[in-house]
């Protein structure tokens, strides 16, 4: 390693001038550094995928549209300017996280929060490639990423690029077996971890319950309970159905032609079905 001289006028923090593993021998291992980076090495998001992104049901957005156009903002004065600093810690599978903040802190206006700054994050290998580009920390870049470390897994190929996941979302439920909620093309499935399909990618929503048992709509309308073999418990004619989170004995709650009741697991009518209110019918339940 050499040491910067000018760059940020910051002496002490080393440019990156060879293989990092001196620097980095052991995973957690972190220091600061300035790396050499250009076009390619920083992702150029449109606003249309940002905003794709966003609406994802289960994206979770944790930042708002303004980080979007701050790293629009820097992206090209870091290229322009050629090197950038960063925060580096060595993780598994030789890889390097770097990260850094593209705007700084600033208090509100009013009451007591603080913006945090918009960070972006990035990986590179112990050359000191770019193997994950310099993007948003909700990119659908890291997003992929976090998937293969969701199962032990090294996301990058034999050729040290990085793998695409073969499905958007990747969420372990608590089911046995180390079951995984998947999300794809707008649909959601279950799987194991090595992708074999236990529960076909075509439902709207699977709300799974206390029983391993799973609540589902294909089209958003019509709701049913099914098993981990993927056969109906409930059949799906409820235009409402939700587990009954007071009790454990597997009841849910049912509407169907503005009538509401009460089924087991089995559907077995615990409750007769009767007309009324949904919303109030719920009040009566839990308040």
């Amino acid at each position: 390693m050499e040491q910067c001289d000018r760059v940020y006028n910051e002496p002490s923090i080393p440019v990156l001038n060879g293989s990092l593993d001196a620097l980095f021998p052991r995973i957690g291992m972190s220091s600061p550094l300035i790396l050499p980076v250009k076009e390619s090495d920083i992702e150029n998001e449109s606003y249309k995928a940002f905003r794709e992104r966003e609406v994802d049901p289960e994206h979770n957005s944790e930042f708002d549209e303004m980080d979007y156009f701050n790293l629009l903002d820097k992206r090209n004065e870091i290229i322009d300017r050629g090197l950038i600093r960063v925060d580096a810690k060595r993780i598994k599978y030789d890889l390097i996280r770097v990260t850094t903040c593209i705007k700084k802190h600033e208090s509100f206006t009013y009451g007591y929060r603080f913006h945090t700054g918009t960070y972006i994050m990035g990986y590179i290998n112990l050359e000191g490639r770019f193997v994950v580009p310099l993007a948003l920390y909700e990119s659908d870049i890291h997003l992929n990423l976090r998937n293969w470390f969701e199962l032990n897994q090294n996301p990058l190929d034999e050729n040290g690029q990085l793998k695409e996941f073969p499905f958007k979302t990747f969420k372990s439920v608590f089911i046995p077996n180390e079951y995984y909620k998947v999300f794809k093309d707008g649909c959601f499935g279950i799987v194991d971890k090595q992708f074999q399909v236990i529960i076909p990618v075509l439902y709207k929503e699977i709300i799974i319950d206390s029983h391993n048992l799973m609540i589902v709509t294909s089209d958003n309308i019509h709701w049913g309970l099914i098993d981990l073999s993927h056969t109906f418990k409930i059949p799906p004619e409820y235009t409402f159905l939700q587990y009954d989170k007071r009790s454990y004995r597997g009841y849910y709650i049912a509407e169907k032609d503005g009538m509401v009741g009460i089924v087991s697991k089995d559907h077995r009518i615990i409750k007769p079905f009767k007309k009324t209110n949904l919303e109030r019918f719920l009040q009566k339940i839990y308040f």
